[in-house]
């Protein structure tokens, strides 16, 4: 500000290196606010912290109650562990997600095992097929009592409602929409190997399949954002449930190098995202967020591969 008052006063300077000094204070000065900010909300918590400490003393003068007692140590624990827990919390967060998405995976491989002992013979050709299955892989006789699939892809007791819906179901969960065998490559288009059928060849089928999961994104946010309130528990199975209703029904058919950069750079930008997860308020938000940012990163990868493939069939052509 001095220095200022002295561009202002003295003949000696140009008007215009008054103009530029007097920019860069504005400058400093918006660039403040945030820690004016800060510094009033402290100053509040602050006082509002002393405020109900005077009323505990009053009530309780000689501190009969041991409550006084009681908060002076809390305080002096989270100022002792308070940085170690909001540098570690993303981390506990992560490592509790991967012991869970670990048993996921061995509950799914166990569940698979069981899929194959229970395959059905084809009423045509006798050839064995998944009871999940719309069709034989060898003489494509239609299956007309098909298993459905639950929310982890595993067979459920009741048989299909609706073909359509269920065919689109099977390739969530990268399998045959004809015969329920798994796709074995990491892309959009690609056949399957047992009965030939060739993945998203028709532009509708793709494109329902994009919108199906497009509607579900509120609903996956409101449910996400239910979890993301409870500190890291709740965080757990948010992770788990936006993962395999928004994310994985792209994941599973983008190439490897592409998901693994996606992944690891998603992965920068939720982990400073979970260190506020424990803050009041804001850290119903974190699952969200992370939800929708996903969602749109690895939809996108998938939409790209759609646009490639036409553009290819387009130039031969």
């Amino acid at each position: 500000m001095s220095a200022l008052t002295f561009v202002g006063t003295s003949g000696a300077i140009e008007p215009a290196l008054a103009s530029q000094a007097q920019n860069l204070l504005d400058t400093e000065g918006v660039s403040v606010i945030p820690a004016l900010a800060i510094g009033a909300i402290t100053f509040w918590a602050a006082g509002l912290n002393r405020r109900s400490k005077e009323n505990l003393y009053q009530s309780d003068e000689d501190d009969d109650l041991g409550v006084q007692k009681l908060l002076y140590y809390a305080e002096d624990v989270w100022a002792f562990f308070g940085p170690l827990v909001l540098l570690l919390y993303p981390v506990l967060v992560l490592v509790l997600t991967g012991i869970v998405l670990l048993l996921l995976y061995w509950f799914k491989r166990r569940a698979e095992a069981k899929e194959e002992k229970a395959k059905i013979a084809c009423t045509n050709c006798h050839e064995l097929i998944y009871s999940t299955a719309l069709a034989c892989q060898s003489c494509n006789q239609s299956n007309q009592n098909p298993s459905a699939i639950d929310f982890f892809g595993q067979i459920k007791a009741k048989p299909v409602r609706d073909r359509d819906e269920h065919a689109y179901k099977l390739v969530e969960k990268k399998r045959c929409p004809v015969c329920a065998n798994r796709f074995q490559e990491h892309h959009v288009h690609q056949s399957c190997g047992t009965c030939g059928h060739e993945l998203m060849q028709d532009d509708r089928f793709a494109t329902r399949y994009i919108g199906r999961i497009d509607r579900r994104v509120l609903k996956v946010l409101v449910i996400t954002f239910l979890f993301s309130l409870i500190p890291i528990i709740g965080l757990i199975p948010a992770i788990i449930y936006y993962r395999i209703q928004l994310v994985a029904p792209f994941r599973l058919y983008i190439p490897r190098m592409r998901n693994m950069g996606l992944r690891w750079g998603l992965r920068i930008f939720h982990f400073a995202l979970i260190a506020f997860q424990w803050a009041p308020g804001f850290g119903g938000f974190v699952a969200p967020i992370m939800a929708f940012t996903s969602y749109r990163m690895y939809r996108n990868s998938f939409k790209r591969q759609l646009f490639s493939k036409s553009m290819d069939i387009a130039g031969h052509d």
